[in-house]
């Protein structure tokens, strides 16, 4: 190790070696910026030299800096240090996994590790990274649990951001010369093997690999010498898992054995479905599951039994079930109904279509909430089902508040798909009707109408002809396009930024199939529109913004009663390429719950409009009706409760729920008020220590220094205070509303009240009149007798109460439909 301890490269301090490897040495450090530990790998001087040594070291720190994932080790900061090259990444404490692989892993065990694995693949495919060397020398397992993928030297970029020219282009997507073979003997793939070109499909060969290894305890291939070992990669398969570990479930070898197919075709298409695959088995026993035959699953001649049921289903279903028992008294004045998430048996998790359990009692619940006699709960409010064994259908059903419940199973073999349904009632248990579908793959499309006519006739609810007409509108007749909405919806009930790119994905690959499928139109428009307010970088959230209001208004040209798209058009519009026109946002959501009444996520929607406009009350009136349509809370509501408590003075409540909130998300805006309710309750330390580590995208988060700068200027660091203002006020978001409203309370802390009244009127102008909190603000203190201000002042609450008298005199739609 060529670094002593107290060496310094830039604000870095060496304190002790951490080891040594082919592409460089690793040390641990000390940030003098951060006060925080931090690993720094270096390349050592006789390497440094090394054209290809330097590239692939640069390589490395360019492949990771571009993923932003909990899966993948995250890179700080790059540099020289007397001509050496460093880079500076996370600390991780634990081991490699090759150290944790001593002996075999329980299957549990190796499966959550496994699923770690392939969600951080698929974070790096889907940004054009093919790592090339998984292994477990390359994975660490940390002390609490998680994985981090490692090393990116060898990978092979295909990232635009990475190509600045024609040559670099090629260079990059070849990653080297035909015919040179680049991995580790033992993992590398059957391409590598050939020194062809490797792809995300060699990552998952290697992943195979590595899992077979997890679960046995040895390796899939290996011989005497490296070219043996090479020759077995190509030509033999590894020994039955069952060999030597009976106790691993026969779905689980059938992962690894698809992982490990000799043709990239064979095996699985992505990560993000092997990840689906893995999450999937978690929900089953990790031993000794039978999964169905594939006899059992041969077409059952119950058609005379339907005929003289009189059931006809739609084409290419057969089923068998219970006749409907007679229907509670409820059910004729109007029932509610909550539709769960249906379990995903073993059957054939290789898949990789573990999302259809979510999808499918999505797509049920939408087809059902045209039915107005029929109250549904929203899909939001039975996610927590989603992973639960065999949940207890009256328990279910009191928790959720409803009559009835649907629940049921789906297992597939091959192209076939089986989905055992049963409706209950919760009063006494007892099932009302029941069916088992056997359906082809391609009639997947099918299910949810005819799941939507027999549990209105089961309930004993008559549809009219408009909601027959709409239940059984198709927007697609395409069975591909449609699992990708599936997918895309499961995605996009979920509140992270992976599984949001992964949702967007979804629905641009279902256009591209079918470019007139408006629902998945609408499902894209939204799912841009979350990206934008809640994960993309401050510069790029207009670009994302925009997207979302051209796809919204385009699936209403091709559906102007689709519910879900003047939903996403009105979140579209609440951001700063709508100019966050609160008007037409308002109008949107309106219209969205007219014809959708069930749509919990535009009551959100409404109450964060009504927070910017100071209407507290309405505000909550929203959030009391997305609760009771959902009967549960998520981020979105708790966020929604904290911003109302914070711009409504209400401090100490605000620092609580905030908090609450911060144990769940580290959401810049939330911190941001959570730090400010605490400077307000006397703890300023802890404000500035907030304010300044807020980031967004990776980077530092304008509105967070903004108003850091207010809170410097209040305790007397008032030079700092001004050199913080110049540099937001300099930035591209000072005309964002929160950082303008934050830098006119830091100038008029500052004394300079003609600029911060500049300020503030531009908040007001962007979209934050909310008057209440500029009348309970401390920071606005020092402007409180100025003359210019008492007129802005009494502009403001001349606006404030138009809007209340507005809103009050037109209340939104009540939920109809929801119990």
């Amino acid at each position: 190790m060529s670094l002593a301890p107290g060496t310094r490269l830039g604000p870095y301090e060496i304190t002790s070696p951490l080891g040594a490897g082919g592409m460089g040495e690793v040390y641990r450090a000390r940030d003098s910026r951060l006060g925080r530990d931090v690993a720094v790998k270096v390349l050592p001087g006789s390497l440094a030299n090394d054209p290809d040594r330097l590239r692939r070291f640069e390589q490395e720190a360019r492949s990771a800096s571009l993923l932003n994932h909990p899966n993948i080790l995250a890179i700080y900061d790059v540099g020289t240090h007397d001509g050496v090259p460093y880079v500076v990444s996370e600390l991780l404490e634990g081991d490699t996994l090759r150290q944790r692989m001593e002996a075999p892993l329980p299957p549990k065990r190796a499966v959550e590790y496994a699923l770690q694995v392939a969600q951080g693949l698929a974070a790096a495919h889907e940004k054009g990274i093919v790592h090339r060397d998984l292994k477990p020398e390359n994975l660490f397992v940390t002390n609490d649990g998680r994985v981090k993928i490692l090393d990116f030297g060898l990978a092979k970029l295909e990232h635009p951001a990475f190509t600045s020219s024609e040559t670099d282009a090629a260079t990059l997507a070849r990653g080297t010369d035909p015919g040179v073979v680049l991995g580790t003997v033992g993992y590398m793939s059957p391409e590598q093997v050939r020194g062809r070109a490797a792809t995300h499909c060699s990552d998952i060969f290697s992943f195979g690999a590595v899992l077979y290894e997890m679960l046995t305890g040895r390796r899939a291939f290996k011989g005497e010498t490296a070219a043996d070992t090479m020759t077995a990669i190509l030509k033999e398969e590894p020994p039955d898992i069952s060999e030597t570990q009976p106790n691993v479930a026969p779905a689980l070898e059938r992962i690894v054995r698809h992982c490990l197919e000799k043709s990239p075709e064979g095996r699985f298409q992505s990560a993000r479905d092997l990840a689906f695959a893995l999450e999937a088995i978690q929900t089953t026993p990790m031993t000794g599951e039978q999964p169905l035959s594939r006899r059992s699953l041969a077409p059952r001649t119950l058609l005379t039994i339907a005929a003289l049921l009189g059931l006809v289903l739609t084409a290419g279903l057969t089923f068998r079930g219970l006749g409907p028992r007679p229907a509670p008294a409820a059910a004729r004045s109007g029932t509610s109904l909550a539709v769960l998430p249906l379990r995903v048996l073993s059957g054939d998790p290789a898949t990789g279509r573990g999302y259809l359990g979510v999808g499918i009692a999505d797509a049920i619940i939408t087809r059902l909430a045209n039915v107005r006699r029929l109250r549904l709960r929203a899909t939001s409010s039975i996610l927590r089902y989603a992973t639960s064994d065999a949940p207890d259908p009256q328990q279910a059903g009191r928790t959720l508040e409803v009559d009835n419940v649907l629940m049921g199973t789906l297992q597939q073999v091959d192209e076939t798909y089986r989905i055992s349904l049963q409706l209950v009632r919760t009063a006494d248990g007892l099932p009302i009707w029941g069916h088992n579908y056997d359906l082809a793959r391609r009639d997947l499309l099918s299910l949810q109408d005819a799941v939507a006519e027999e549990v209105a006739r089961a309930l004993q609810i008559q549809m009219s002809a408009i909601e027959r007409e709409r239940v059984y509108r198709r927007y697609t007749d395409n069975a591909a396009a449609y699992e990708l909405y599936l997918q895309g919806r499961a995605g996009l009930l979920n509140y992270t930024e992976a599984t949001n790119r992964a949702a967007t994905a979804s629905f641009e690959q279902a256009l591209a199939i079918d470019p007139s499928y408006a629902l998945a139109r609408a499902g894209l428009a939204a799912a841009l529109a979350r990206f934008s307010t809640s994960f993309a970088p401050e510069a790029d959230a207009v670009r994302w913004a925009s997207r979302a209001a051209d796809e919204a208004r385009r699936a209403l040209q091709q559906d102007p009663d689709l519910a879900e798209a003047h939903l996403a058009l009105g979140r579209a519009v609440a951001t700063a390429h709508g100019g966050f026109n609160w008007r037409e946002s308002l109008a949107e959501t309106a219209k969205a719950l007219e014809l959708d009444s069930n749509l919990d996520l535009a009551h959100l929607a409404r109450a964060t409009a009504f927070y910017h406009l100071g209407l507290f009350d309405q505000l909550h009136e929203e959030l009391q009706q997305a609760a009771e349509i959902s009967r549960s809370s998520n981020l979105d509501m708790e966020s929604l409760r904290l911003n109302a408590a914070f711009f409504r003075g209400r401090f100490a409540e605000a620092r609580t729920l905030g908090e609450a909130l911060l144990a769940r998300t580290d959401e810049a805006a939330a911190r941001t008020r959570f730090a400010l309710a605490s400077f307000y309750l006397g703890d300023a330390a802890r404000a500035r220590e907030l304010l300044g580590g807020v980031q967004r995208g990776g980077q530092a988060h304008s509105g967070s220094l903004a108003a850091l700068a207010g809170v410097l200027a209040a305790t007397g660091e008032r030079e700092r205070a001004r050199g913080i203002v110049r540099t937001v006020r300099s930035g591209p978001f000072a005309d964002d509303h929160h950082v303008a409203y934050s830098l006119g309370a830091a100038l008029a802390q500052l004394g300079e009240r003609d600029d911060a009244l500049r300020f503030l009127r531009q908040a007001v102008e962007a979209g934050f009149p909310c008057y209440p909190f500029f009348e309970a603000d401390p920071l606005l203190q020092p402007l409180r007798n100025d003359a210019g201000f008492q007129t802005f002042m009494a502009g403001l609450r001349a606006a404030y109460e138009s809007a209340r008298a507005t809103y009050s005199r037109n209340p939104t739609p009540s939920p109809a439909r929801s119990p």
